[in-house]
Parts: C-alpha cells; structure tokens; sequence
C-alpha cells in the first residue's frame, strides 16, 4: 500500500521554489501547494472552494506520486454528491473539466461520493458487511452521517446530513484543550500539539514529561456527551421507519472514537459496530482506489488532502 498525505493550502510559488522544483503548473502558471503554503497560503473554506481547488490538490498528487499521465479520481462529501446529482450535476462536471483544463497528463476523471467508497473499502477488506448501515465519516470540522444501503452492485443513500463544528477541532480545542490546562496552565496548546498528546496520551515536551491520560478522558467524556446525541437526533429524523444493521465509523474521528461509546449509544443498540484499527482517515481514498484500480485517487479535504497511489 502506497498513501501520503498534505495540507490542503496552496498560493503563488516564488521564483526560488520554482528553480528549486517545489512548484506545480496549474493553468499554466506556478503554485506551492501542501506544507510550504501554509503561511500566506489559501485553504479550503467550504464545497464550493473545494470544487475550484480540486486542481491544485491533483497537480500536487501527480507530483508527490511521479504520476504522469492517465486517469484521476476525486470525491465530494456524500450529501453534497447526492444533491449536486439531483441537480444536474454540476459540480462533478465542472470538478471534472477544471482538472483536465489546469493539470497536464490527466485524460479522465471520476468524481466520487466520500461514505460510500469508505464504505466500500471496509467491506473490501473484510472489516465491514455489505449490508444497510449507518456510516459516521468524520474529519476536523464535520461529521458526515448517512445510511448507505447496498443495491446489487451500486448504493444507495436514503439520506445524507452534515453536522457542522462537531469534528476532531471542537474534541481538541474545546474539551481538550480546557482539560489539560487546568493540569498544565503553561503549556502550548496549538492544534498540532494537542493532537499529537490526545493521541499518545503522554509525551515530553520542553524537557518535562506531560501525563494527558486524565484530561483525554475527561475531554472525550464530555465530547461524546455531547456529539452522539446529535448523531443519534440526525439519524432518529431521517430513519424512523429504515432499518439497518451495521454502524461504521470512519475519518479522522475514528482515531477518537471508542467502540464501546458507540455501541452504547441508542442508535447503535442490536447492530455490530466497526471502528477500523488503523488508517481509517484513508479509507475514503483506499475506496475510490477500489472502485477505479488505475487511477490516481484524491480525496480533497478542509484540512488535508489524502492520495493512493497503490492499494
């Protein structure tokens, strides 16, 4: 398996990181896009600056991944592909012509819905079942909820919403970040290093062992408290009478999420819950690398773009 990852920021690239080889040509003229562009650089705000960056991110890709020529794919969020497909389609064609406009050597591109092609992976290595379930796909800032039910050898999705400002940011900055002041009033608390201590639970920094383990606990106490009921209150208005029998979560939330929380939770009861072990923020990306083998899958996101070159 071959993946990486990058912020997904990019701006004009200066000349010396153009003779330096860290740019790439979009419509012809020379960006920096990833770690470099991150001061001064632009991000991605909402599905409509995704749409028009998607070419920056791909051209990016091809050259992290020495991919020169041939098929690309991409991926939009679920509810946004569902309603852009009862729509005409707009965004997938135009996300399909800027790329083969503004990058060299893609010929083709195809336009993903996320939650599916996780889905889709999950099932593929044995994890998930393909049977109807409710996918939890979870990033920085939103939380995807849909359910996603199997039709032969395609999906359908009775319904698909978005929970603003309840991803992995409001679990760091909110509860987190209060938690381990009140143990350590003086420590820096940016989001990559709170990230990095959520996640080990202990660390040394400056010189002196920090214990997070307690204030990991209390912040993802007070998280779910208040996160799974507003899953829970999505899927109880959009699934009254849909039944189904799985509960799958997947993103960067996953790496966060117990599942035993899950399972405790109403909407979960009389279902099995998978919770991926590892590599779950790639899962999306290792679903559209299923679903289309030769080419080289993109999957854009608000704070990083992830790539797979090779399953």
């Amino acid at each position: 398996m071959e993946i990486l990852k990058f912020p997904s920021v990019y701006r004009m690239a200066k000349k010396g990181e153009i003779q330096d080889g860290y740019s790439v040509k979009v419509a012809g003229k020379d960006y920096v896009v990833g770690e470099r562009a991150i001061e001064g650089g632009v991000g991605i705000r909402d599905v409509e600056s995704l749409v028009e960056s998607y070419s920056y991110l791909v051209a990016e890709a091809m050259k992290r991944s020495s991919f020169k020529v041939g098929a690309v794919s991409v991926s939009l969020p679920v509810e946004v592909f569902r309603l852009d497909v009862r729509q005409g389609r707009e965004r997938i064609k135009r996300i399909s012509s800027l790329i083969r406009e503004q990058v060299e050597g893609v010929l083709s591109v195809s336009v993903f819905p996320q939650s599916i092609t996780g889905f889709a992976y999950s099932v593929y290595v044995g994890e998930a079942e393909k049977k109807p379930t409710i996918v939890i796909d979870g990033g920085f800032n939103t939380i995807n909820v849909s359910l996603i039910e199997p039709d032969g050898e395609d999906y359908r999705v009775p319904f698909a919403i978005s929970l603003m400002d309840a991803g992995v940011r409001k679990l760091l900055n909110t509860y987190f970040k209060d938690a381990i002041r009140e143990i350590y009033p003086d420590l820096p608390t940016d989001e990559q290093l709170l990230n990095q201590l959520f996640l080990k639970g202990r660390a040394r920094i400056g010189g002196k062992v920090v214990n997070a383990e307690e204030a990991v606990r209390e912040a993802k106490e007070k998280y779910l408290a208040s996160f799974l009921p507003k899953v829970e209150n999505a899927i109880s208005s959009n699934a009254l009478f849909v039944d189904y029998e799985q509960v799958l979560v997947i993103g960067g939330i996953s790496y966060y999420l117990d599942k035993e929380a899950v399972a405790d939770t109403d909407f979960a009861e009389g279902t099995e819950v998978v919770i991926p072990s590892d590599k779950g923020e790639y899962y999306n990306v290792l679903g559209q690398k299923v679903m289309e083998p030769e080419s080289l899958a993109v999957d854009g996101g608000f704070g990083h773009t992830k790539v797979c070159i090779s399953l």
